[in-house]
């Protein structure tokens, strides 16, 4: 995917039950974090700017699935966000999902001027 810098870009990462029993699990903003990277520096976390204390704790099937979708503000943020953070400029980036101890590959995507 490629936005346009200044765009807020919606990412969006899905919990799949991919065992052959159902479990629980907790697919609440509390133990969901997406984080962007470029380069191997950290640009941006879903839990920088204060973290939810929220869970929503579900019993998947086998093979279900549940999404969800945060939007980024296109902005480069650091834990506690002590500023509003400054513009992303263009280049590659690369947004990672993490779902407690989870964590999914990389999806890459750009910033465009």
């Amino acid at each position: 995917d490629s936005y346009k810098v200044g765009a807020k870009p919606v990412l969006k990462m899905t919990i799949e039950n991919i065992s052959a029993v159902p479990c629980t699990r907790d697919v609440g903003p509390k133990a969901n974090s997406l984080e962007i990277t470029s380069g191997g520096y950290h640009v941006w976390s879903s839990d920088d700017c204060g973290a939810s204390d929220q869970s929503k704790i579900l019993t998947l099937k086998p093979g279900k699935k549940v999404g969800t979708s945060i939007e980024w503000n296109g902005r480069v943020t650091i834990k506690g966000c002590p500023t509003k953070g400054t513009p992303a400029k263009p280049g590659r980036y690369q947004v990672t999902a993490k779902n407690l101890k989870a964590k999914s590959p990389a999806a890459s995507f750009s910033l465009t001027k």
